[in-house]
């Protein structure tokens, strides 16, 4: 692929088609039939699937395939507890995400195997710490020197206790991927001059090979150098009698390595939609430009423009989803308690993106805006997210708010909600936010500690520096109360490294990479984000309990917790996990007091991190048990995603639905079903951004390594193989498998 465009309409074109025909010839399926010995059970007819589930005697669930032991495949049952399935025979042709019923073995066949821990960290019994290099989908093992040298502080080996592990075997295929589109590239080394077939190899380890019939290929190698080529190929059919499936190939998209096409493959590979926005969505964003809010609107509305409201983000943010408001209130006779009008201002998307139409068609689709390192995947067109949603400052926006009046301890005293117009005075950075919360006593008025030359934002209407200070010190303030309040109620944390880049404006390459540093200026703004997130989900709950749009955070995998606690266990260290509460405060104290402290935390925390469920979205009435709406990693019974509209669906229909509850719209809910199928597909989209996100981070420090290499890091020795050692970087937060031969 030789452009940003072609790459759009390579997406759109191979993930919206239907299956094609098989490319090979109807003598080769017959040769291949009558030679080849059935190498998969074949599937169950659909009503057989469906009675079997019925009865309980198959059991239904979404297929997880583990990216770094590819012969481990897993569902989960209705306890929660997972069922192996060891081996690609018994995957039976399902792929990462399809939804598949599967027959539970007989206790004979279920095997002794590691713990869950380790199984998720990549480790492998003993005798067997490569891929099994006999199996019809694994390559040999690629070994990439990234020159790091590592100072050994710790062993902290995971314990593979053994234990028996339910396996099964899938039987039938009740719902396929939509997507059957792949990266990769041919392994043309591997292939004998008599094979009809070469392998399209997948990058992502999750994904399944294809066969590629030689014909086509070699088609393809006259045209140009295939060597180092990455192509998208398409699953044509699986049959019982092949190891692989058939495919065909679709385009390339660019050598391997190279920044553009290393992306278009993440991309793809995660279901990405990075085409173009259509006409037909084009069409439904204003024309009257530049847009001004109508008067009738602005009458519907409570009116903040008098206020003094500005945002605090990353300096390089262009979305503004949120903006705030702080201001004193008298207290009367009470002196002692400092009251404060605190309010959160978020951008009303609603206004804009109406239900039915060809933009909230998409908008529903892609769920979420998806971050790179280099570039953003919008959810909305960029006239909505980056202009006429965005607070930006200087300019009238509309937004949908939550306004408390509240005590310095953090005592709500009252809330209100509802839409409003809003002018933001200035974008602050967490940095600048920061310097208010280090200088309080810094008087910017004074000639000698005025700002300096672009070291604040310029500040819009009647507002002075010394103002906004005063208005963040007292949002401070609160935020740290509430949060004291979280952690004193059982929040956990979990916090690990975040690389960050500077890049070459020429060349797009890596100059280097710093850790994010999470400030107390990040803490306010998370709070008052949390804050509102937990007042509407209760202000929906109570007027719509079946239909609230909810964040719901399952408990940890408890046979992955108790492997935890076992590994921490036989290292001297003390962990209670019975409950988030309890483990927050043995991650606080485990690490220790001594100069190794910090790194045994960030080696903790990721092993923590391992049996942690995602948390998902939910349609209330889905769950029976109220409990299940519970946020474990929050500690509060009652969350939702409110506070980014422009970046995620499941937020634009929380503001629908509390513009419902609190009487702007009478138009009826969505119907329930819709609403599951929606938070099912936000659910989706939402892991696979996530890691896409990861994957680009991992791409940019294998360019920076590359190309500035050797780095220098303290490692931590995270787990042990036969032939190999996971170690933690704690300066990078990267663990890298190191091979002892």
């Amino acid at each position: 692929m030789q452009n940003s465009a072609e790459a759009q309409s390579l997406w759109r074109k191979y993930t919206t088609e239907p299956l094609s025909g098989v490319v090979a010839s109807p003598d080769t399926n017959k040769k291949l039939k009558n030679n080849w010995k059935p190498y998969f059970e074949d599937h169950l007819p659909h009503s057989e699937l469906e009675a079997g589930i019925a009865t309980g005697e198959l059991i239904k669930g979404t297929l997880r395939v583990n990216a770094k032991k590819f012969s481990h495949a897993f569902i989960a049952d209705k306890e929660g507890h997972d069922i192996l399935m060891d081996g690609f025979k018994d995957r039976n042709r399902a792929l990462n995400g399809d939804v598949v019923a599967v027959r539970i073995k007989d206790k004979k066949d279920w095997i002794i195997g590691v713990s869950d821990l380790a199984e998720q960290l990549g480790a492998v019994s003993v005798g067997d710490s490569k891929a099994d290099q006999t199996s019809p989908n694994v390559s040999s093992p690629t070994y990439v020197s990234f020159g790091l040298f590592f100072n050994i502080c710790l062993f902290a080996a995971v314990g593979k206790f053994n234990k028996t592990r339910k396996t099964g075997v899938v039987v039938g295929i009740v719902e396929k991927k939509s997507r059957q589109v792949v990266t990769g590239h041919l392994r043309l080394d591997k292939a004998k001059p008599n094979d009809k077939f070469i392998t399209l190899e997948t990058v992502s380890k999750n994904n399944q090979n294809l066969q590629i019939p030689r014909e086509e290929v070699m088609k393809e190698k006259a045209k140009q150098d295939i060597s180092n080529v990455l192509f998208v190929g398409k699953i044509l059919k699986w049959e019982p009698h092949s190891p692989l499936p058939l495919g065909e190939l679709c385009q390339s998209i660019g050598e391997i390595g190279q920044i553009e096409p290393e992306t278009t493959r993440i991309l793809i590979d995660h279901e990405v939609d990075f085409s173009e926005f259509s006409n037909a969505v084009n069409q439904c964003l204003p024309s009257d430009l530049p847009w001004t809010i109508p008067q009738a609107e602005r009458a519907k509305r409570r009116d903040f423009t008098s206020e003094c409201i500005f945002s605090i983000d990353p300096p390089s943010a262009r979305d503004l989803d949120d903006a705030l408001h702080c201001k004193q209130l008298p207290n009367g006779n009470n002196e002692s308690v400092r009251t404060y009008e605190i309010g959160v201002h978020i951008a009303d998307v609603s206004y804009f993106v109406h239900p039915g139409t060809a933009l909230d068609k998409v908008a529903s689709e892609r769920c979420t805006s998806v971050y790179l390192v280099q570039r953003v995947i919008p959810m909305l067109p960029r006239l909505l997210c980056e202009e006429l949603c965005s607070l930006n400052p200087g300019t009238e926006r509309l937004a949908f708010s939550v306004v408390w009046n509240i005590t310095e301890q953090g005592k709500i005293l009252s809330q209100w909600f509802g839409r409003s117009v809003i002018r933001s005075c200035a974008k602050f950075s967490y940095d600048h936010a920061q310097s208010f919360i280090d200088n309080p006593d810094r008087d910017f008025s004074q000639p000698e500690s005025a700002c300096q030359e672009n070291e604040f934002p310029e500040i819009t209407g009647n507002f002075s520096m010394n103002e906004i200070k005063t208005k963040v010190l007292g949002l401070f303030k609160v935020s740290q109360n509430l949060r004291k309040q979280r952690i004193d109620n059982g929040a956990l944390r979990l916090d690990q490294v975040r690389l960050s880049y500077t890049l070459n404006s020429e060349t797009g390459l890596p100059n280097g990479c710093y850790t994010y540093e999470y400030k107390k200026s990040n803490e306010l703004i998370e709070e008052f984000m949390l804050l509102a997130n937990m007042a509407v989900a209760h202000k929906l709950y109570t007027s719509i309990p079946t239909h609230a749009f909810l964040r719901s955070h399952s408990e940890p995998k408890e046979e992955m917790m108790q492997d935890f606690v076992s590994t921490c266990m036989a290292l001297g260290l003390e962990v209670d996990a019975s409950s988030s509460e309890a483990l927050a405060e043995s991650l606080r104290t485990a690490p220790g007091a001594d100069e190794l402290a910090k790194y045994r935390k960030q080696a903790l925390f990721l092993l923590a991190i391992k049996p942690q469920q995602l948390a998902t979205y939910i349609c209330a009435g889905s769950v029976s048990d109220e409990s299940k709406y519970h946020h474990y990693a929050l500690n509060v019974p009652l969350y939702t995603h409110f506070t980014s509209p422009i970046r995620r669906y499941a937020d634009l229909v929380v503001h629908r639905q509390l513009a419902a509850v609190i009487g702007y719209k009478k138009s009826p809910l969505i119907l329930f079903d819709e609403l599951q199928a929606q938070a099912t597909l936000c659910n989706h989209r939402k892991s696979n951004a996530k890691q896409a996100q990861e994957l680009s981070i991992d791409l940019f420090f294998n360019l920076l390594v590359n190309n500035f290499g050797p780095l220098e890091s303290r490692g931590m020795v995270m787990n042990v193989l036969d032939r190999a050692v996971d170690i933690l970087s704690t300066e990078y937060g990267v663990t890298k498998r190191v091979y002892l031969e």
